[in-house]
Parts: structure tokens; sequence; C-alpha cells
């Protein structure tokens, strides 16, 4: 007789699931709203400074700073696809422009390929295989050609940087050096608030001839904003009271970023949904929260050095097999031996202390110092995130994977610790 099979949830059967979503993609950082809350100030600036395209002068160069998530991106975009939509309907030839993402685009001859590409009607530049010169005068030709005016964002312009410095002084001066019949203007975006810090005097001042700087949002910046959003991306009535206004003073309060606002905001009706909730609640986005704070030490676990991940991973191992506070000696013993094991170097006794102090100030662990009077001091050390799962995470480095089988003996327990 066949057993009877224990019927589980298809997750690909969408119609046994809540769909409390209407356009969920609405809540993600690339959607442009037709309306930009909060930033209208920042538009009406942009705009006018854009708006000399339009009567045939040359826009200054515009450089844009500001924290992430605080609209940067969101102002340019918006405020470029206006004046692409102006040209289109007066029948203007003459404006052209183009976004990039210095991210994805981190060269200067990868940035004078994409420029003179996408502008192009005839031959393209081939990605690889030309020197420097060659891009520059094709990128000069192509433009020539066109003429006019053409507006260039770059997103993210300070990953162009060390290495950069030459292309964007080349580039500030093309006006002057490289074209004759067409003129550019860039529109440059940065994070980082001391880029122009780190340029040459005479970059400066031909590529920040205007700047602008944005500031992070507040509770009831967000609180808008997240209004405007959820009213597009959820089913009306599939929002408890309460939600939004949870959602902005969480994202206030750490970064004032309206991209983890949104995501925060988006991750809780994910969850909802998973439950088959009819309501987004506030106990979905404290759910949402915990996600979020888990993925981020994650994240600082994946980045630590090597010895590092192998002093975690000696204290994950011995509260794993040994279920006890650690003083430092123990960990110290069990790390050597760990090392040895995988036949890597490690460090000194007081080299590993100050690493466990790290591994505190991050969160990961938690190290108190106690006394044993005569006996010494030490730390009584446990772990502050997740054992399985965080070991897990960290055999995914090729240098410790080999730990897998790992097991310690319980250490003999030492009043004296290294500290």
């Amino acid at each position: 007789m066949l057993d009877k099979k224990v019927s589980q949830p298809d997750p690909f059967n969408m119609r046994s699931l809540t769909n409390i979503f209407k356009d969920k993609n609405s809540l993600s950082s690339s959607y442009i709203p037709q309306h930009l809350p909060e930033r209208e100030n920042e538009i009406t600036e942009l705009q006018y400074e854009l708006s000399a395209a339009l009567r045939g002068d040359i826009p200054n160069n515009i450089f844009i700073y500001g924290k992430t998530g605080v609209g940067k991106t969101a102002c340019a975009r918006k405020v470029i696809h206006q004046l692409n939509t102006k040209t289109e309907e007066e029948n203007i030839k003459n404006i052209r422009t183009i976004y990039l993402n210095c991210a994805t685009t981190p060269t200067e001859c990868q940035i004078l390929t994409e420029i003179a590409n996408f502008f192009s009607t005839k031959k393209l530049a081939p990605t690889r295989g030309w020197g420097a010169k060659e891009y520059y005068n094709f990128f000069a030709q192509t433009l020539n050609q066109l003429s006019g005016i053409f507006i260039i964002v770059l997103d993210e312009i300070d990953k162009l940087l060390p290495e950069g410095k030459n292309f964007l002084y080349n580039l500030s001066g093309a006006n002057e050096h490289l074209l004759s019949n067409a003129k550019i203007s860039i529109i440059g975006i940065s994070n980082d608030l001391k880029f122009t810090e780190k340029l040459d005097s005479r970059i400066t001042s031909r590529l920040c001839e205007r700047e602008m700087i944005i500031p992070p949002y507040n509770s009831n910046q967000l609180q808008k904003i997240l209004k405007q959003r959820s009213s597009i991306a959820f089913h009306k009535n599939t929002i408890d009271d309460g939600v939004i206004s949870l959602c902005a003073a969480l994202s206030a309060q750490e970064h004032g970023d309206a991209r983890k606002a949104l995501d925060l905001l988006r991750m809780a009706g994910e969850i909802a949904q998973r439950e088959e909730s009819m309501k987004v609640t506030e106990t979905y986005v404290r759910k949402a929260q915990n996600f979020f704070e888990l993925d981020r030490v994650n994240e600082i676990i994946r980045t630590l050095p090597v010895q590092s991940k192998l002093l975690l991973s000696s204290i994950l191992e011995l509260s794993t097999n040994h279920n006890a506070h650690l003083t430092t000696g123990e960990v110290y013993g069990t790390y050597r031996d760990m090392a040895t094991k995988i036949n890597m170097g490690f460090v000194s006794q007081r080299r590993a202390t100050d690493l466990i102090s790290e591994l505190d100030m991050l969160g990961i662990i938690n190290a108190r110092v106690i006394s044993y009077g005569r006996g010494g001091r030490t730390r009584e050390i446990t772990p502050a995130v997740p054992v399985h799962d965080t070991k897990e995470l960290l055999l995914q480095d090729d240098s410790l994977s080999s730990l897998r089988d790992y097991k310690t003996p319980c250490p003999g327990r030492s009043r004296k610790g290294f500290f």
C-alpha cells in the first residue's frame, strides 16, 4: 500500500497567494514617478540650469552631491526626461542627452565608446583594441558631425578615481580642445561630499561650475514619499494604519534614505503576501527590518579580513560544541589549531585580542571584560549572530572551506586569559 503524500503548498500557484500589490515595481529605486515629493526646489533649480540649452547656450557643468537615497539620480533623470520631451514637442534637433553610471563603465575608453556609439548614426567604435587617442578622436568626430549641445550625466562619478583624473581633465576641457561644431555640458552625481578635494584645482574649476547639495530626508518627508508610492504599489485598504509612519521613522533615524524606506515597505508587503495576509501591518515592517539588519551583518562578515573570519570561526565552533561563555585564551587556542589545520599563518595573542575587539565593535560578538583578581583578566565571549548560518557563510570563503568537518575537543578552562 502506497503511503499518502503530504500535500505541500505550491509557490508557483499564484492563485493561492494573497495579491496585495497593484504595481510592486513602483517601490523600486529605478521607478521615477511623475511627481517627486520634497524635491521640487532641486528640480526647479536643475531645470533653470539646463534651460540655457533651449536658448542655444551651453549649460553650466553641474555637480550634485548627497548621501545615498536622497533623490540625486531621480532629480537628474526627471529633468533630463522633461528636457527630452520638450525638444521632441518643439522639434529641436540640436540638443541631445545621455545618462551613464560610472560604476558599470569605470574607464575613460568605455565612457567615450558609450557616448560616441549612443549618438553615432554610422559606424560604431569597437569596445576594445584602440588606444585612448583613437577613442578621443572618434568621440570628437561623432559629436562634431552631429553638432549641437550634448548633456552628459555621469552618475557615481567618484568611481572614476583615482585612475580617471586625466579623463575628467580632458572631458571638462573638451569644449576648448576637442570639439568645434559641438559642445558638451556635464552633470556629475556623487555620494562623496569630499570628491572635489581629490581633484586637481584645474579640473575642479572647469568641472564644478555649479554645485548642488541635496540633504537627507526627514521623517515627514519620507512619509509623503511612501504615501505617494504606496497608493501606486498596493491595492486599496491593504496597508494598516501606522505602517507608513513606522517605515519613515525607522529610515529617518538611521539614514534618511528614501531608497531604503521604499525597500522596507516593499519587503513588509512581500512578507505579508507570503503569509497570505490581507493587510500589511507594523508586525511585517518589524520582520522586514530584521531581515535587512541580518543582511547587513552578513555583508560585514563577508568582507572581514581572513584572520578575523578565522577567529570568528573558532568562536562559533566552541560555542556550538561546548555552549559556554568563552575566554580569550580558549578562543586563541582553537584559532591557532584551525590555522594549523588549513596551513595558514596565525597572528600573535595581542593582535588576536585587537581583532576580537573589532568583532565586538561591529556587533558580531559580545566580549565582556572580566577580572579574576590575581588570576588576571580576560574577556567572556559569546556570539551575537546566528551560529549555524554564520558558520555556513564563513565556509563560503575558499580559504576556510576545508574547516567544514573541523571539530575541537573541549578545551581546558584556564583562568589566565590572553588580554
